[in-house]
Order: C-alpha cells, then structure tokens, then sequence
C-alpha cells in the first residue's frame, strides 16, 4: 500500500491531477445515459385512490351481526386489499372480461401496482401509452370497490360500501425520466465512480506517479529533486541545476566528491542522470569523473563513448593496469569517462568492492567529483557491497514506473550496506535513447 492516510488536500489534489480523465468518463456516461433514455420507449402512469372506511360502530354489530374483533381490522386490511389488487388472478380476469381490454391477465399484472397507507389504497396502471393507461385505471376504478365488497365482505350490505374512490382519477402523466434527466443523473454517476477510482488507486497503488507521491513515500527532505522529461542527447544542464545545488560541496580540504548513482529496478535513468549532472557540474567549472560500473549491460552511448574494448572490467582482473591510462575524454569539455570494457568473467568473480575502491582512491586527486554508475540494486550484490566505501549514494526513481515497496526496499539496501543516502532523485525516463 502506497499511503497509509487520505486528508482533504489529498482529494483535491487526486481531482486537479485527473480532472480529464474524471471529465471525460462523466461524458461518456452522460452520453451513455441520455442515448438509453432516448432508445427506449417513454412510460406512463394513471393512479386512483380508495379510502377504505371505518366500520366499527355500536350500530354496525347490531344491523349486520358483526363481531366488534371484525369491524376493529376493516381499516387495517388496507395493505391487504392492496396486495389482492396486484395478486388476484380472479381480479384481473373479472376486469379483462367486463371491460374488453386488450391484454392477457399476466400483461395486466405487469401493469398493476398497489400501494397502502393508512387507511387508503393505491393503485396505479403503468403503460407505453397514456390511453392504454387510462383505460386499465378507469376499469380498475370500477371494478376495485366492488371486488372488495364482495371478495371480503359478502355479508355486507350493498348500502354500506367498504371501498370508495376517494377522488377522481386523473388522466395518465409521463412516469419515465426524460432523457436530459437520465443524461444528468449517468454523468454524475460517471463522475462519483471515476473519481471514487483514482481515490483508490491513489490509495492502494503501489506505483508512484509524480514527485508529490514520491515525496509522500520517502521522509522529508530525502527528495533531492525532480527532472523535467527531457530527450538525449542532453542540451539543457539547467535541467540538473535544482539538483546539481544540493549536492555536497568540494574544497580542498573535503577533496573529491565520490557519489555511487544506481536505482531500484533496471531501466529508471540512471545513466540518464549521472550524465546529466556530469555535465551540468562540468558546465560550472568542475572537473568530472564518470566511471561506467554497470558491467551487466553497454551504457557507452550514454557516456559519449564509441566503441571501447579496455575499461573498469580489466582493473578488476588485473592489478598492474593503471586507472589513468584506461579514462577517456568525452566531448564535454570537464568530463572524463572510465567505460567498463568488455567483461569475460561475471562481476561476482572477481574482487569488485576492493579493486573498485582502489581505482576511486588514485583517480579522485585529479577530479572534484567522481560519479559511479551502479547497476540497479535489485541486480547487483557487488554494488551493495561498495556502497560504504563512497561518500554517498544517488537513488534514481522514474516516475510512473518505480513502485513504493521497491523504492523502500532499495533505501533499506542501501542502509544495510552501511551507505550513506544522500537522496532520490525523480527521473521522467527519456523518450528515446
């Protein structure tokens, strides 16, 4: 889990980052919604209303010979005449054969709906046209006291009626939503579930997205800096100079800066970066060293190189070699590069930490910063076992591709190797390389 809490300020972030992407779904819905509505055929309604009356009277017992525990329920039956309206196969047959409409008993029960309160009951016909709904209510209207009279009550008199209209039916009215309705209501709702979404991605999603989310991961002030997403070859130190201001500073007594640059995972920028200050530094008149240490991979178009068969990997395996003699000049004026070289042996074979740290020792006198670039963490035992012999470690993250848990992992690596972090820096991974 990427966050652990969710504040006010975080939701009005989630909207303002994805506003476009919550905008359009609430379109599409709305579109969605409104094109159903106008597809489907328009509904409507007629409702009549009954008041069943209240019989318990002393002149009642004695006129129909009624028990005082009967007339008590009169009134309290409406939800049951209210569920024999909608349920009574024998009512709906007594009001298709008195009043020739055309439908069948199950289509009439699809139309019927009751509904009780108090002492009243209501009923309502729903049609696709008004006049079939008009005509459903007129003949339940007539045919509804009756039912009831003599359904319930047989022995009633014919003059004390136990169902009335209570008024006039009024004519049938559109119950369907119109389809600006529906297209309101569906854009809403695109807006509450694409929102709702990002809410939960911004949550639960372990990969982070932009500096705000990696500067909410790490601990405060751990965050060196964000790289604007620029494309190689690179022509814009400025780029590196937010960056370049925060690293240590370099006198004569501190002597050369010695920085290892590596990532969590492969492929975050890496190189990218140490280039990228490489020359930024060199632009302000420092003297630079990048020392090309990923020996699992060719990283020479990224350190200006062309093709070059002697580097770092024959330091490694031949303690006679001088460092000096295996730097080359790059195009930048101010930088130096130590390719790797072509390695035979894999990095694990050889004393990689030792021989490493010696290289780095003899060649810092001639330069003020010495950058080296690392495998990413998740590839590289040997370089977690140097990292305690440089002055400080470089986390590059890319943005959109690094995950939380690996990016706690890597500062955890670091760490435990007794390295010191100086920072992370948030890498938009180039276009094209």
């Amino acid at each position: 889990m990427k966050n652990e809490r969710l504040t006010i300020s975080d939701l009005i972030l989630i909207f303002k980052k994805r506003i476009v992407p919550i905008l359009l779904a609430m379109l599409i819905f709305a579109l969605g919604g409104f094109g159903i509505r106008t597809v489907l055929a328009p509904k409507y309604s007629a409702t009549a209303t009954f008041f069943v009356r209240n019989m318990q009277s002393e002149q009642l017992l004695l006129d129909y010979g009624l028990t005082s525990s009967q007339l008590a329920v009169v009134q309290s039956l409406a939800k049951e005449y209210a569920a024999l309206a909608c349920e009574s196969d024998e009512f709906k047959t007594r009001v298709l054969t008195r009043h020739a409409l055309d439908l069948t008993a199950e289509q009439l029960g699809d139309m019927i709906g009751a509904t009780s309160q108090s002492a009243t009951v209501k009923i309502t016909a729903t049609a696709r046209d008004a006049a079939t709904a008009d005509a459903v209510i007129a003949a339940i209207t007539a045919e509804f006291p009756l039912f009831v009279q003599e359904y319930a009550w047989p022995n009633l008199d014919a003059d004390f009626t136990v169902v009335t209209l209570l008024r006039a039916a009024p004519p049938a009215a559109r119950a369907s939503w119109h389809p600006v309705w529906w297209g309101l209501v569906g854009g809403g709702l695109g807006l509450l579930l694409s929102y709702l979404y990002f809410i939960l991605a911004f949550l639960f999603s372990d990969r982070i997205c932009d500096a705000e989310e990696m500067a909410r991961v790490l601990p405060e002030g751990l965050l060196l800096g964000t790289l604007p997403e620029i494309s190689p070859p690179l022509d814009e130190g400025e780029a590196f100079f937010a960056v370049r201001e925060r690293l240590p500073r370099v006198t004569k007594q501190t002597g050369a800066c010695t920085l290892a640059v590596t990532s969590a995972e492969p492929r975050e920028g890496k190189s990218f970066v140490a280039v990228g200050l490489a020359r930024s530094l060199a632009v302000a008149g420092k003297r630079v060293l990048l020392i090309d240490a990923d020996l699992r991979r060719d990283a020479r178009s990224d350190f200006y190189l062309p093709e070059v068969e002697r580097g770092l990997c024959h330091l490694l395996t031949d303690a006679t070699l001088s460092p000096e003699g295996l730097v080359c000049a790059s195009p930048v004026k101010g930088v130096s590069v130590l390719p790797a070289g072509h390695m035979t042996l894999s990095p694990c074979d050889v004393p990689f930490s030792e021989r490493l740290c010696d290289v780095v020792a003899s060649l810092a006198p001639s330069y003020d910063y010495i950058f080296v670039d690392f495998p990413a963490l998740s590839q590289s035992p040997e370089a977690v076992a140097s990292m305690a012999d440089l002055a400080a470690v470089l986390l590059v993250s890319a943005l959109g591709k690094t995950r939380a848990s690996r990016l706690r992992a890597a500062r955890g690596t670091v760490a435990e190797a007794n390295g010191k972090l100086l920072g992370v820096i948030a890498n938009h991974p180039p276009k094209s390389k």
